[in-house]
């Protein structure tokens, strides 16, 4: 029977997480096999510009001296936007080197087919974002499968792997569908005083809009574990968001640490690979290196998740031991 004074074992700090992803990734390099494929095909592959469709909006703007410079700088990136990047999704989607603008140069030739139709744009990016959430899935149930095998557990059949990404599938989109219902929950209300508030003071107005952004990024934070659930766990979704909100509360700071480590690894690895980028074959080592560094931090924030989740039922387990024991 569990008491009080029972101690757990502690749980190996961030830098010891994150080199345990980096150490499992290396053991399992075919994990970086849809990162590369996915940017080399974003790279050397045919691009749907949206490059129409800005120029539109753009000569649909009232003349302004002062923005002209914003407008010609804007317009210079938009041959350079591909649709076919929002097969990577944001937050959650398989890490990837050509996100944003894509290269200008390219040691062969690419084919550009521009959208004119705005329908048509947002079709294929629902689409296309649709796809990126399923790629997602197999991305995260194989790396599920890498810490089954490092646990010496029995690993999904295929059947089993394929309902499990299905599933995976189904409640990522469940997901990403009430997030955004709570996010306009909470950025309508605040819009609405930004706007009157606007009336007095802009600068009022852009604390306002900051705040909603704010609450937004909790609200993305505090839901950050739950595909690494449904993947590692095949929880339902209810479930799988009441225990990253719960993991979220019990280890925030360590939490928030890998986090804030992760964001900055791979935005100095960004600016750092672009810098080395001169457009020759050369950019295939920056695609590996990236897929490397960014699926070993994936990986450590599954084995993140697995470490803490574990200590957090053992606590829950404990206290109800104790409930009974007082009783």
């Amino acid at each position: 029977m569990m008491h009080e004074n029972e101690e757990l074992a502690p749980l190996p700090g961030v830098w010891r997480t994150i080199a345990a992803g980096f150490d499992l990734t290396t053991k399992h390099l075919w994990l970086l096999i849809l990162p590369v494929f996915l940017d080399a095909f974003l790279w050397l592959g045919p691009r749907l510009s949206s490059r129409p469709i800005w120029e539109q909006m753009v000569s649909m703007l009232p003349p302004d001296p002062a923005l002209e410079s914003y407008m010609a700088q804007f317009m210079e990136l938009a041959p350079r936007t591909n649709l076919f990047t929002s097969l990577s999704v944001p937050f959650i989607g398989i890490p990837v080197y050509m996100i944003g603008a894509t290269p200008e140069a390219t040691p062969l030739p690419v084919s550009v087919i521009e959208i004119a139709d705005p329908m048509i744009w947002i079709a294929m990016f629902l689409l296309f974002s649709m796809i990126g959430v399923l790629l997602t899935a197999v991305y995260f149930t194989l790396i599920s499968q890498t810490i089954r095998i490092e646990e010496n557990r029995p690993t999904l059949a295929l059947t089993e792997f394929i309902r499990r990404v299905a599933s995976t599938w189904i409640k990522l989109l469940g997901l990403g569908i009430i997030l955004f219902i709570f996010s306009l929950i909470i950025l309508i209300p605040f819009m609405i005083v930004a706007f009157v508030v606007a009336l007095l003071s802009q600068f009022l107005a852009m604390m306002v809009l900051l705040i909603s952004f704010v609450l937004i990024l909790w609200l993305l934070i505090f839901t950050y574990f739950v595909p690494h659930n449904l993947s590692l766990l095949g929880h339902p979704l209810p479930i799988a968001i009441m225990s990253s909100v719960q993991l979220m509360r019990t280890y925030l700071s360590p939490t928030l640490g890998l986090l804030i480590i992760i964001l900055i690894i791979r935005n100095f690895l960004s600016s750092l690979l672009l810098l080395a980028d001169n457009g020759s074959w050369l950019t295939g080592a920056n695609i590996l290196g990236h897929a490397f560094i960014m699926t070993s931090l994936t990986t450590a924030a599954f084995l993140f998740f697995r470490d803490h989740y574990v200590a957090m039922a053992k606590q829950n387990s404990i206290y109800a031991s104790n409930q009974n024991d007082n009783k």
